[in-house]
């Protein structure tokens, strides 16, 4: 059962792990060993084996298949423009959001959309109208979406889910290099609006 686990979160035998620990159950008084495979989340799909695209797999009706490269092709095509945004981080909420940023974007609502329903809100519930928390329903649990941790999240958290993550805003008259540069680090925290907010 080790070498099984190790394997699937290894990430070089499979392409995403769907599997938790109560997915096994052991029956032994008759040798069995069984597994519940979850269906991988759309943004996961096609999910293939060995690093190797082409060894792709996908669910219909209670089983996995094979794909064959028509079906691959047909099925990364319809893949193509999903919203990866609106994909749900496992282990985050609320928590994860500046509450300074979130406070300063209701304001900003209000100024701009004073009649908003969402003004009359918690701040769970704003998050969760807007798109910026949600749930997955295929594995039930809830979370920031990567839209949501970057418009409000906190840089270091941030930076744990998405380590390359950087904004440069330059200001270049004449010549020169740039005369002026904000950065995300210059920032008290360099989410999205905060961004946005200092290079107005």
């Amino acid at each position: 059962m080790d070498d099984l686990f190790s394997q699937i979160r290894s990430g070089q035998k499979i392409s995403v792990n769907t599997l938790k620990n109560n997915d096994i159950k052991i029956y032994s008084e008759k040798n069995v060993i069984a597994v519940y495979v979850r269906k991988a989340d759309q943004t996961d799909i096609p999910v293939h084996i060995n690093g190797n695209i082409t060894q792709a797999y996908a669910r219909f009706n209670s089983g996995d298949h094979k794909l064959n490269n028509i079906e691959l092709k047909n099925l990364i095509s319809s893949y193509n423009d999903i919203n990866k945004d609106s994909k749900v981080i496992r282990n985050t909420g609320i928590n994860e959001i500046n509450s300074t940023t979130l406070a300063k974007y209701k304001q900003y609502l209000k100024v701009s959309s004073p009649a908003s329903q969402n003004l009359v809100l918690s701040d769970l519930d704003f998050l969760k109208n807007i798109g910026a928390y949600s749930k997955n329903f295929n594995d039930n649990y809830e979370g920031l979406t990567y839209s949501g941790l970057l418009m409000f999240g906190k840089l270091e958290t941030i930076r744990v889910f998405l380590p390359n993550y950087f904004l440069s805003y330059q200001v270049i008259e004449n010549d020169e290099r740039y005369s002026e540069r904000i950065t995300v680090d210059d920032l008290d925290d360099g989410n999205l609006f905060e961004f946005f907010l200092n290079i107005l």
